[in-house]
């Protein structure tokens, strides 16, 4: 990421679950780009937290936060595509890489949004 991106993030909106001890389990950060349209960025679970509903959980609840946001996109991490089908999230158009890394722009449609041309 350039300096300026990371600088950006500064302004984001930044979700997370704690553990009892303190410790980040799961977390993202939320970047609002247009009226009604949101970008879901840096989603991680703790390996250890995995499987146990703590991503879908983080997913519902940010959108959920938002309520004024219809229309949300991430760009996934191959591994990470079936996770995000199974919380509502569908592919657009073709994977691509970034940071040397293959990735799959998904979209969320919350419930009574307009389609984004």
């Amino acid at each position: 990421f350039s300096e300026g991106e990371l600088a950006a993030e500064v302004s984001q909106v930044h979700h997370a679950f704690v553990d009892a001890a303190g410790a980040v389990a799961a977390c993202c950060c939320v970047k609002m780009l247009d009226s009604g349209y949101a970008k879901i960025r840096q989603m991680a679970v703790d390996p250890q937290c995995q499987r146990r509903g703590l991503g879908r959980r983080l997913i519902r609840q940010v959108i959920e936060a938002h309520p004024s946001q219809r229309l949300w996109e991430l760009n996934a991490r191959d591994e990470a595509v079936a996770f995000y089908r199974k919380v509502g999230f569908r592919e657009e158009g073709l994977p691509f890489r970034e940071l040397g890394i293959q990735h799959q722009r998904m979209s969320y449609h919350a419930e009574g949004a307009a389609q984004r041309s």
